[in-house]
């Protein structure tokens, strides 16, 4: 299953336009991402977040992933931000992209440390 969760009305209706000129189902849910977080209770292999670059509480995001146990015990969190939030601390970071003004932050639920087998 592929949800969407969005606020903003016309990103709601792109995502929707879309999916259907795709012809992919996306539950698309109209609400805050970190309600629907504190109160799905789905398992994803894979949640990418591309929140908009103001939102304040951006940090909070991978330990609310987490903290919610909202990945499969394989799946991957995948985080767009820019340049100015580091997660190489973070217990489940495995590696960032960077692609200029835009860092994909990549976290894994079971992180598979260096030296331990593969």
């Amino acid at each position: 299953d592929i949800v969407g969760v969005e606020m903003d009305n016309r990103s709601v209706d792109f995502i929707r336009k879309t999916s259907t000129e795709l012809n992919i189902t996306i539950n698309v849910l109209r609400m805050d991402v970190f309600e629907y977080m504190r109160t799905t209770k789905k398992k994803f292999d894979l949640i990418f977040a591309g929140p908009p670059y103001p939102l304040p509480n951006i940090p909070e995001l991978p330990e609310e992933v987490f903290a919610n146990q909202l990945l499969n015990p394989e799946g991957w969190f995948v985080l767009e931000t820019n340049p100015k939030h580091s997660f190489t601390d973070h217990p489940h970071f495995l590696r960032s992209r960077n692609y200029g003004t835009t860092i994909f932050h990549i976290f894994q639920a079971e992180v598979v440390k260096r030296g331990d087998a593969v």
